[in-house]
């Protein structure tokens, strides 16, 4: 099923990618800053090819500090052509995990865990925006886009804590109480998410209009974004070896195509820049679960490592949401200040995966048990937001 749902997605995007194309045969071809007609260079295929060829323009006209020419002769303020760089440092929240035990949810052994994950909260990160690229003066180009946050941490520390199993190796399978005590140490939980991504866009710019100067550009391309999560049990400090620990980390792969649409206005020294982006995304998610095993057998089995692995495909559809006010420094230079939101869906969360039902494994001449990944709990929402501030050049 869930591949069927991404090969429509992917279909889709196509469709979409095509009908954008074909639109542009019947919009007036993208100016620049000159007024000029379109890509005179490359004639129709400037137009109508998607990822066709653009020219870096002229930069004549760059003059980083020179003053803004807030009132031209010829009408409204022009937007900039040639390169571009923007950076903006990020202030965002990441949305916590839906409900989930630390321990067994069957209904067997209910009441047996003493912790959930009610403890990992929708925090505050820094974090990095990089937007560079080039418009030529005909109205096209491309933009690259980079992203990357701090690690969001959120974590829980106990004395002694129950955790209550389901032991997969009895039959039939029972209930099975384990308390984690820390002798000299402290048991502790630890919730551990962080964001990474990088996008690539071919950018037409339209007209600006008679009535208010502001201008629209449509964008299409690809993204990729990685939401990594962890989720770790542990005793550090303990003196004595402890009993067990799991730490289960799943990084989120989202990959698809994306389109952006961005409207800017200028009243003299404030611009308002306001984008929206989809991505038809697929999460391809790898998790990987080590830790120790955990001794309930008799006689109890030595204590050994474990890892286990497994790889989910997901539609994971991603939207983002950047509104942002600048204030116009010098004729290319401006300071930058705004709101970002990112929600997307068929995200996996390590704190919901673990499998609490105790496997046996080989261990020496003995067995040991371990623990699994749940293959569910794969298409959970995910939203992030906040503020943000910077400065772009030539923008």
């Amino acid at each position: 099923m869930p591949s069927i749902r991404i090969r429509l997605a992917l279909l889709l995007a196509a469709i979409l990618m095509c009908s954008a194309t074909s639109a542009f045969a019947d919009l007036p071809g993208p100016v620049g800053s000159n007024g000029g007609p379109g890509n005179g260079e490359y004639g129709d295929a400037g137009n109508l090819l998607p990822f066709g060829p653009t020219t870096m323009g002229t930069l004549s006209d760059m003059q980083i500090w020179a003053p803004p020419d807030l009132n031209p002769i010829d009408g409204f303020i022009k937007p900039d052509t040639g390169p571009y760089f923007q950076y903006q440092r990020l202030y965002w929240s990441l949305h916590q995990p839906s409900h989930a035990l630390v321990g067994s949810s069957d209904p067997l052994a209910a009441g047996l865990s003493d912790n959930d994950n009610s403890f990992i909260h929708a925090g505050f990160v820094w974090g990095n925006v990089f937007d560079f690229g080039y418009m030529d003066d005909c109205g096209f180009g491309w933009n690259c886009s980079i992203l990357k946050t701090n690690d969001q941490f959120s974590s829980l520390q106990e004395g002694t804590t129950n955790v209550g199993f389901i032991n997969g190796a009895a039959t039939p399978p029972t209930a099975q109480q384990l308390s984690f005590t820390a002798n000299g140490g402290f048991l502790q939980l630890l919730n551990v998410t962080r964001m990474v991504g990088v996008e690539l866009m071919k950018t037409w710019r339209y007209p600006q209009s008679q009535k208010n100067g502001s201008f629209w550009e449509m964008g299409v391309g690809a993204r990729y974004f990685q939401l990594h999560d962890r989720f770790d049990v542990s005793q550090p400090n303990d003196i004595v070896a402890p009993l067990a620990e799991w730490d289960l980390g799943i990084d989120n792969n989202i990959v698809g195509p994306q389109i952006q649409f961005r409207y800017v206005n200028q009243r003299e020294h404030w611009i308002f820049d306001g984008q929206f982006k989809f991505t038809a995304g697929a999460n391809f998610a790898n998790a990987t679960e080590f830790g120790t095993t955990i001794n309930t057998n008799v006689p109890p089995a030595p204590t050994t490592s474990f890892i286990t692995h497994l790889d989910t495909i997901t539609f994971a559809p991603l939207g983002e949401l950047r509104l942002n006010e600048s204030y116009q420094l010098t004729k290319n230079a401006s300071i930058t200040f705004g709101y970002t939101g990112l929600l997307m869906s068929g995200i996996s969360r390590a704190s919901r995966r673990i499998d609490y039902t105790l496997r046996n494994v080989a261990i020496g001449g003995t067995t040991g048990q371990d623990l699994g990944i749940i293959n569910g709990a794969k298409n959970d929402h995910f939203f992030a937001n906040g503020v943000n501030f910077g400065f772009q050049i030539n923008r």
